[in-house]
């Protein structure tokens, strides 16, 4: 985390698609990763994303939040 500090890194997801599963409470976010180093653009990529939930007593929980294979 400190060599990501000193090196000015940042992360950005641009989402390009999201699709919801309601009987297995996932959630699928399809879009483009993009990192800089300081200004400057060093990786592109398009990237997946899935969100899986469990529902208890009524709340919904984050369960997992994991990199899938981008569609």
């Amino acid at each position: 985390a400190q060599e990501l500090k000193q090196k000015r890194a940042t992360y950005l997801f641009d989402v390009t698609a999201a699709t919801t599963d309601t009987q297995n409470l996932t959630v699928r976010f399809d879009g483009l990763k993009r990192v800089f180093i300081g200004e400057r653009e060093t990786e592109r990529k398009n990237t997946a994303y899935q969100l899986s939930f469990n529902l208890v007593a009524g709340r919904l929980y984050l369960n997992a939040f994991t990199e899938v294979k981008p569609r």
